[in-house]
């Protein structure tokens, strides 16, 4: 078994840490996690969306604690099978004078048996981007008081007690701009209309900031990074790989993996990018998506549950209501390549929701579907369908009863063009 003298601090090769300078608008949650570990004796998940600053935190906790611990072991998991994931973690079992030399469970079994062994205590075992698969071997884990265990994930996790790490305020996400912002073209202004535009999504304004920097990158051009793939050539603070963010929408394609996700998952995905990025509660979207789009009605509540406890939706306890993230909502437009085939169900469920039949509709109770309809109009608003034209004229229809005339005008006109091109 491993002794006081063999073992070293750091149980692994890599053990990031991040200044607490560079971890913007988080001094609670840092102040909190402490608390949970050394005070409360908890298990800790951290849990949130991708890219909101979860890896971030771990590992600022991490260089505000070093000296506190006698051994610190930092794990990826970087697929669904933990025990592999444990065994292949560099430097681990040389650490822990494991031969490793044998099959994965009974590797799996002698460095938990070597880290419950080590004589000195307390420890720290951080797993970072863990998937439900973790719940199996929990209990097998080293565990309080002698290791501290933190755990971070974009799902919540069976047999953890999660701590929701929120999005940064606006204030926080200015800072964090101005922080890998050193420059004078982008005014006060500029700042706070970029952080809103990305919803204070961390890791995007992070690249957004470093990109303008370095490329001193105008506000038109950097507002619509993300859609035009832009080059930025930078580095990430928490990237362990230290490897380069050749363009932003390809990197953030790379952070939000669907490989996992089933047919159904996807599907309701490709129907939740054409609605508004804002919260919609249970009834809207049932009423929004029928059968024939592909999801069952009897599996809507168990998938959109699905897709909120695997971080991919946004939940609202207050009023029952469900939100894709804006940067989850225009990466995911490319990555699962939405076609207006994919969602032509919705296209006409849209029509219908929109259409007035001035003999017994009241033209009020219509006004409700106008941020859908112009939603999905602007996702496809280069497509000249006979079906989309239809939506394009129901949807001027309702705006020329609110008053928008001017809107209800382009819509018309558009529409008109589409016909004619469809018609002659």
């Amino acid at each position: 078994m491993p002794n006081r003298t063999t073992v070293p601090q750091r149980l692994t090769e890599a053990v990031p840490a991040l200044n607490a300078r560079d971890l913007i608008g988080r001094d609670d949650e840092l102040d909190l996690l402490q608390k949970a570990l050394w005070n409360q004796k908890q298990v800790v998940l951290v849990n949130g969306m991708g890219g909101i600053g979860k890896t971030a935190l771990a590992q600022s906790y991490i260089a505000s604690t070093y000296d506190r611990y006698a051994h610190i072991a930092w794990v990826q998991q970087s697929s669904e099978n933990f025990k592999q994931d444990l065994i292949s973690t560099p430097g681990l079992l040389q650490a822990l004078n494991v031969s490793p030399e044998g099959e994965i469970d009974s590797l799996f079994t002698q460095i938990i048996q070597a880290m419950c062994s080590l004589h000195q205590k307390p420890n720290l075992l951080v797993i970072d981007d863990a998937s439900n698969s973790l719940a199996k071997i929990r209990d097998s884990l080293p565990r309080q008081p002698h290791w501290h265990l933190l755990v971070t994930s974009r799902q919540e996790i069976a047999g953890f007690e999660p701590k929701h790490l929120g999005f940064l305020t606006e204030t926080s996400a200015v800072n964090l701009f101005k922080r890998h912002y050193q420059r004078t073209d982008l005014s006060d202004g500029d700042v706070k209309f970029l952080v809103r535009l990305v919803d204070y999504h961390t890791l995007t304004i992070e690249l957004l900031a470093k990109v303008a920097h370095r490329q001193r990158t105008s506000l038109v051009k950097i507002q619509h990074a993300i859609e035009n793939d832009l080059q930025a050539n930078v580095y990430i603070d928490h990237q362990q790989q230290g490897e380069k963010v050749e363009r932003i929408r390809s990197y953030l394609c790379s952070i939000f993996t669907t490989e996992a996700l089933s047919e159904n998952e996807i599907q309701l995905l490709k129907l939740l990018v054409c609605l508004p990025a804002e919260f919609h509660s249970f009834f809207t979207i049932e009423a929004l998506i029928s059968s024939e789009t592909g999801i069952p009605a009897d599996s809507l509540s168990d998938l959109l549950e699905s897709l909120r406890e695997s971080g991919w939706l946004i939940f609202s306890d207050s009023d029952n209501s469900y939100k894709m993230h804006q940067v989850i909502q225009r990466v995911l437009q490319y990555k699962l390549n939405v076609l207006i085939d994919d969602v032509s169900p919705l296209l006409e469920s849209l029509t219908g929701k929109l259409s007035i039949d001035q003999t017994k509709d009241n033209p009020v109770d219509k006004f409700q579907w106008v941020p859908f309809g112009k939603r999905f109009l602007e996702l496809f608003e280069l497509q000249h369908s006979l079906e989309l034209s239809r939506l394009q004229n129901n949807l001027a229809l309702v705006l020329q009863d609110l008053g928008d005339y001017e809107g209800a005008k382009a819509l018309l006109e558009k529409a008109l063009a589409s016909d004619e091109q469809n018609f002659g």
